[in-house]
């Protein structure tokens, strides 16, 4: 992501004179001096490079007079331009899990926060993947042929959390329609949808 001059800059919470984060989710160190075991030494300020972690989000590590703290980026956007969370958890908007614009974040309960992370699947690239009726018919039949979570999500370019997720009928899955006709019909023998 490029600068832009529209881009606005806020003081990271507790890493005030050393780091800032941008509403477009982008996090850099200032210009400062910092000491060290052969005296003072100025360090040049630049934009971080964030790591995205198994689960999709962004990190950045920021150096501190306590040490090293790996933060989410999310919650530093949030806590920055949307004030104290107060218990609250930060909900992403519509997409990847590491679009931290500060106009795609707020403050919500847990609940909340589910629902938002389950209104998306998710394919291996962070982008949207909603399954059709079908292939859930199909991830049903290739578990009863002892598939594994690895093997379907593979298939399906999906995370293999969603899959057992899925097979478990947790969360909003339990919600679509097929997965109950599919409830129903699993304890019927020579069950046609999953052949």
């Amino acid at each position: 992501m490029t600068a832009t001059q529209n881009e606005s800059w806020r003081a990271v919470s507790g890493f005030r004179n050393s780091y800032e984060v941008s509403d477009l989710g982008r996090v850099r160190s200032l210009t400062r001096m910092v000491e060290t075991v052969r005296g003072p030494r100025k360090v040049r300020g630049r934009v971080l490079r964030s790591r995205i972690n198994d689960s999709g989000y962004a990190l950045v590590t920021l150096c501190g007079p306590s040490g090293d703290q790996t933060s989410y980026v999310h919650r530093i956007v949030a806590e920055a331009f949307h004030g104290s969370s107060e218990g609250r958890e930060v909900c992403h908007g519509p997409g990847p899990r590491n679009d931290n614009r500060a106009s795609n974040l707020r403050w919500g309960t847990h609940g909340e926060n589910i629902g938002d992370s389950l209104r998306d699947t998710m394919d291996w690239h962070g982008r949207t993947r909603v399954l059709s009726d079908a292939e859930l018919v199909v991830i049903f039949g290739a578990a009863s042929r002892g598939g594994t979570y690895r093997s379907i999500a593979d298939q399906f370019h999906i995370d293999f959390g969603t899959v057992g997720r899925i097979l478990r009928r947790e969360r909003s899955w339990k919600q679509r329609p097929i997965l109950r006709v599919l409830e129903t019909l699993s304890g019927r023998a020579g069950n046609p949808w999953l052949a």
